[in-house]
């Protein structure tokens, strides 16, 4: 333990005595908390999105599906026909149009829960999937509910008195866990329709789209802080350096964890003030919110610092190691992020950025200023993130010692 300790302490110094690291860290501090100022502060928290929706069930849990989404903050309903819908898609007056068939209801008494409503977006829609989402999760409250009565009357009809308890135990978790979902993707049909040139879209502002941009900077600046701070490993091996830790330090786990603790501290820290930045301009004032908010970055911090530690085993030379990481963090922003249109919903390239760390990240902050749902943010977002980062890290120790014995 005091080795490990030792060999952090000596990193940290290390890293702490580049300069760029310092000037680094200074700017994007400053420049992202003048960016999300200007963002933040100046968007028009008035406007919503809007989107058509059609009820042609017109029964009493369509007619609550309804209500429920006309109180989300971020939507603008309008209530119309199905041919009107057509014509603001079109026109670019809408984002989408939200179709709940006749049979809504039997459906849902029914669980037959594939493709209950239908969704219409212009090819290249910027917002729909977050749109689907919110409507998704709406949904999945009487779907939860309807599954638990369903379990319990099937308790019931086999006269199995003596599992009431535990059937109804069941029935919570399963409950719990459906409506953890923030969204599923098999309640809704999704249709693309291509707009002919005559048509004129425009697009729209609304404060989610101006926070994915905000949220997706910050984890692009933080990704170089982390670069950065992790070409002082490969620095070593450029300047003969490592051979004198290794004879120190011999234990090759150690060497890696040492690496990887030391960079995280220095990038914690910097996390914690943008964190601290951001909860300001986005006034987040509970502690709750504000430490599931530092998790979330501080999960997403421990990932790319397990990737970049992971490269640094396999790379030499601190030019090669700014590039290919600056090269690689291009792509992460561009396979990653929350940017991608509706067009890529289904698209196999969707599993791709399952590995990528700013997929995770996005998703799950605009996530959470959606639906304010902590144990989501918990499961669906941070545990995926440490997952990644605990592979890189075992990869990058197994990359070590292939290399080791490639030597020998």
């Amino acid at each position: 333990m005091y080795k490990v300790l030792m060999a952090i302490k000596n990193r940290i110094k290390v890293i702490m005595k580049d300069r760029i690291i310092w000037v680094l860290c200074l700017f994007v501090i400053l420049f992202f908390s003048l960016i999300s100022s200007v963002l933040l502060d100046h968007m028009d928290y008035g406007s919503r999105i809007p989107i058509a929706l059609v009820d042609e069930d017109r029964s009493s849990m369509s007619s609550k599906l309804v209500e429920n989404i006309k109180r989300q903050e971020s939507l603008f309903i309008i209530d119309t026909s199905m041919e009107e819908s057509n014509i603001l898609l079109k026109d670019g007056k809408v984002e989408g149009i939200y179709y709940i068939p006749l049979g809504y209801e039997d459906k849902m008494y029914q669980l037959e829960l594939r493709n209950l409503i239908q969704v219409y977006y212009l090819k290249g829609s910027t917002a729909g999937k977050v749109i689907s989402d919110i409507i998704a999760g709406e949904m999945l409250f009487d779907i939860s509910l309807l599954k638990t009565m369903d379990l319990l009357e099937r308790s019931l009809k086999r006269k199995d008195f003596n599992q009431i308890p535990n059937t109804l135990q069941r029935a919570i978790e399963k409950s719990e866990m459906l409506q953890l979902k923030a969204t599923d993707d098999r309640v809704m049909t999704i249709n693309l329709l291509n707009v002919q040139d005559e048509f004129t879209r425009v697009e729209i502002d609304n404060t989610i789209i101006y926070k994915q941009v905000v949220i997706g900077m910050v984890s692009i600046f933080l990704a170089f802080i982390i670069l950065f701070a992790s070409t002082s490993i490969v620095k070593d091996k450029e300047l003969g350096i490592e051979k004198r830790i290794k004879t120190i330090y011999n234990n090759m786990f150690i060497r890696l964890l040492s690496n990887l603790l030391s960079v995280l501290f220095i990038s914690l820290i910097t996390t914690f003030i943008m964190v601290f930045l951001l909860s300001n301009h986005l006034r987040i004032s509970d502690l709750t919110s504000f430490f599931s908010i530092l998790l979330l970055f501080s999960s997403y911090v421990f990932s790319i610092t397990s990737f970049f530690i992971m490269c640094s085993t396999l790379i030499n030379r601190v030019i090669t190691m700014q590039i290919f990481g600056s090269v690689t963090l291009l792509l992460f922003a561009i396979v990653g992020g929350s940017f991608w249109n509706i067009d890529f919903v289904n698209n196999p390239l969707l599993i791709i950025n399952r590995v990528i760390p700013n997929r995770w990240f996005v998703n799950g902050f605009i996530n959470f200023l959606i639906n304010r749902n902590l144990k989501m943010v918990y499961f669906e977002y941070v545990h995926p993130l440490l997952v990644l980062g605990v592979c890189f890290v075992i990869i990058g120790y197994f990359l070590e010692k292939i290399k080791k014995r490639m030597k020998t």
